[in-house]
This record gives structure tokens, sequence and C-alpha cells, in this order.
């Protein structure tokens, strides 16, 4: 869960998580319009909403970690819910986030398909963000994570390298 994950004692994984969510809130402070309704898929405990106090409605398959959600951000909407079968209708979405998601995915065409059909066209915008495998499996092996498993989680289901990923969305 992304809580334990961005509450690390580690000042190593610490660092790197300060590091991403700044990313991630500079990402989002730099959509050219401010939106009216924002879809977090994957969006765990709510944590990257709560950093930015901003309200979305946040989508997550995990009915524990939307609970915390739930308390963590009052203002937001959260439902259980995968983002294969979004159960929202057409174009209703100036903005989606996605953000260390799409590696638990198993059918990323149909994700992409499902993301395209809620986006509000043709000026909405889609923030995605994935783990790139290499350095992400070097990363856990440096702080010992994962060693079995050659530094990967054991929920990943798709590996991305940067031109992958681009690919992808091309």
């Amino acid at each position: 869960a992304n809580l334990k994950k961005y509450s690390t004692s580690n000042p190593f994984a610490y660092y790197q998580i300060r590091k991403f969510v700044q990313a991630v809130l500079q990402e989002i402070s730099a959509v050219p319009f401010t939106p009216r309704y924002i879809l977090d898929i994957g969006c765990g405990e709510g944590l990257i909403s709560a950093y930015g106090q901003f309200s979305v409605i946040g989508l997550d398959r995990s009915s524990a970690a939307l609970h915390i959600a739930h308390y963590i951000n009052p203002t937001s909407s959260f439902l259980c819910g995968i983002g294969e079968a979004l159960p929202f209708r057409s174009h209703i979405f100036d903005l989606i986030l996605c953000f260390e998601t799409l590696e638990h995915v198993l059918d990323v065409s149909l994700f992409l398909e499902s993301v395209q059909r809620v986006l509000f066209s043709p000026s909405g915008i889609f923030i995605v963000s994935v783990p790139f495998s290499l350095i992400y499996r070097s990363l856990n092996l440096i702080r010992l994570k994962n060693i079995s498993r050659y530094g990967e989680d054991a929920d990943h289901r798709q590996f991305f390298s940067p031109k992958s990923f681009r690919i992808l969305l091309a």
C-alpha cells in the first residue's frame, strides 16, 4: 500500500518518495486550466490529492486503502473499481491522474481505451507515471527489498523501459 511506502523511515526511500511527490504536484500545477473533474486511477489511500490539497474522484481496487482515503481527504469521492472498466460516462474528466498503477494492470490496452473513453476531448489531459523496471529493481535491491525476485514486486504484471512506455502511449 502507498501509505506504508510514503511514510517510510528509510532515509533513501523517503528522499525518493518526496522527490516523486514534488514532481507529480509540479506536473499537476502545470495543467494550463483549472480542471473541473479530476479522476485519480489507482489512488490508493488518496495521498497525492491530499498532498496537493485538491478534490478528486479516486478509484482503487483496495477497499481498505479507500477507507483510509476517505479519512485523509474528506472533500474527495472514492470508489472501488479497476481502470480497465471505468464506471463513468464518456468524456467527463478533463484531468486523469494515474501514478505507479499501470504496472499492476493485466490488460493495459483495455485500460488505456477506458481512459480515452472518459477523458474529455480534445483538451483533456492524462498524467501517468510508471516505475522503469531496471531502475526500480536496482533501487529495491539497494534497499535489500524483494531480493528473491531480483528487486521486482510480486504484484507487478507489466514492466516498462522508457522506450516501451513511450511506444505504449504513442
